[in-house]
């Protein structure tokens, strides 16, 4: 990638700093509706080129950094789960991705993560369904990081140190997790160009449901897709003007605390993903730790 490490873009190998446990001063009572929570798109995109690559830190840094939602889309192919975007495969498997995320819950067993799990494409070689090789390959893993229910945990008290699968894909039965398709979602991907008019449809798109998250109720979790791409629109170039205009709406929106949901993002800087973090701390006395780095001046 370019090497680019501002407040709002990142496409280097590091975050600036790091909230690796910032969901351990959330009240046990609150539910995850009432958080905003940062979170990346296509989260372990990184191969393919301009036009396929989406982040830069690994699922492990992304965690530190604070990230707490992550995309994972997958091909069923010969009785394995792959990630891809689009037909790019992205020489990451669902093992690699639960193994980094277990480690870290393993390490700080405090926080929750909300993963997306998609179908991205079909593949061959198969014996048996995609829902199938999702239970089975689940199996390997200690039940007590996998929140498995098939309803919405009512507490984060309930979730803490689990994985939170948002499931994106006909299961032929009982879901895994939550079904994604119950979170109120805006999602408009497809950004034809990177001039005005194609850039400010994007936001208006965005501007209307981050403020709908913070208008209504906590009854519903909010989503958020600040990503894009196209032919016309690489996920860098689109990241780079989308990023800023999200750090200049919640600067805006001044030091209060406001529900805006999951934010996803492309290449988000770590002091982006710190001011999502913080709008759930304005005014209360309660407050995250940062680590690595963090500038003197720093004031909740």
């Amino acid at each position: 990638m370019g090497g680019a490490q501002r407040k709002e873009y990142d496409d280097t190998e590091s975050p600036a700093w790091t909230h690796p446990d910032w969901m351990s001063v959330i009240p046990d009572d609150w539910s995850l509706a009432r958080l905003s929570i940062p979170g990346t798109n296509k989260s372990t995109s990184f191969n393919g080129g301009p036009a396929f690559e989406c982040q830069s830190w690994t699922l492990t840094k992304q965690y530190q950094a604070g990230v707490r939602f992550v995309d994972i889309p997958c091909c069923h192919y010969k009785n394995n789960l792959y990630v891809y975007h689009s037909y790019v495969y992205q020489n990451v498997t669902f093992q690699d991705v639960m193994s980094e995320t277990v480690n870290f819950l393993d390490e700080y067993p405090s926080e929750v993560i909300l993963m997306r799990i998609s179908k991205e494409r079909t593949g061959g070689g198969n014996t048996t369904s995609m829902a199938a090789m999702f239970r089975q390959l689940l199996g390997d893993y200690n039940s007590n990081r996998l929140w498995m229910s098939g309803t919405m945990p009512a507490t984060i008290g309930e979730a803490r140190g689990r994985v939170l699968f948002l499931q994106d894909f006909d299961m032929g039965g009982p879901v895994v997790g939550v079904a994604y398709s119950i979170l109120d979602i805006e999602d408009q991907w497809y950004v034809q160009t990177l001039l005005p008019h194609s850039v400010e449809w994007k936001w208006e798109c965005v501007r209307r449901h981050l403020n709908k998250a913070a208008s209504l109720n906590f009854f519903a979790i909010f989503i958020t897709y600040i990503s894009g791409h196209s032919a016309g629109a690489y996920p860098d170039a689109l990241a780079e003007q989308m990023n800023k205009r999200l750090w200049h709406f919640l600067e805006d929106s001044g030091r209060q605390a406001i529900r805006w949901g999951i934010i996803c993002m492309d290449f988000p800087g770590a002091e982006l993903i710190k001011m999502i973090i913080d709008t759930n701390f304005f005014g209360r006395e309660i407050a995250p730790i940062c680590h690595c780095g963090i500038p003197k001046n720093y004031i909740i």
